[in-house]
C-alpha cells in the first residue's frame, strides 16, 4: 500500500470535502493506475460483491477479459440483507 499526500482545490468547502473528497480520491486512483492495472475496483469495506455464476469477482472479471470483451464499467445491483431473504423466502 502506498499513502498519498494531497490536497482537496480550495473551492471545495469543509462541509463538502467528504462527498467531493471521496470523488477526487477515486479518480486520482483511477488515473494512476489505469496504464498498469486491468481492473480497479471502487467498492464500500461493508458491501459484498457476490457474483451469481462464477466462484468470485475474480473469475467473474479473467472470464470477461478471456472473452475479449470491451467493459468499460459495471453496474452491480445493490441488495439489503432483508431484500435477499424475502427474495429466498417468496414473500
Amino acid at each position: 500500500m502506498e499513502v498519498l499526500s494531497w490536497k482537496l482545490p480550495s473551492y471545495i468547502t469543509q462541509s463538502d470535502g467528504h462527498y467531493y473528497g471521496q470523488m477526487f480520491a477515486m479518480e486520482d486512483c483511477l488515473f494512476r493506475s489505469i496504464n498498469h492495472l486491468d481492473f480497479v475496483v471502487f467498492n464500500d469495506l461493508d458491501e459484498y460483491i457476490v457474483p451469481l455464476q462464477y466462484v468470485n469477482i475474480s473469475s467473474t472479471l479473467l472470464s470477461i477479459q478471456k472473452e475479449n470483451i470491451t467493459v468499460i464499467a459495471f453496474r452491480v445491483q445493490n441488495l439489503s440483507y432483508y431484500e435477499a431473504r424475502d427474495k429466498l423466502h417468496g414473500q
